[in-house]
């Protein structure tokens, strides 16, 4: 196998890592929030920012 065709395979490899490494990510971050909307209730604030002041 020549050289140049090695670091091809090795430079796509490194794309098809890195890609999968952002969709991982992106679901991480799904899964958090849907935790965050399932087990933490809204927060409630009743009154203005002047009446907490």
């Amino acid at each position: 196998m020549s050289s140049s065709r090695r670091q091809h395979l090795k430079s796509l490899l490194l794309q098809i890592a890195h890609g999968l490494l952002e969709e991982e990510a992106a679901e991480a971050e799904q899964e958090k929030q849907r935790y965050m909307e399932e087990n933490c209730p809204a927060l409630s604030m009743p009154g203005s920012m002047q009446e907490l002041q």
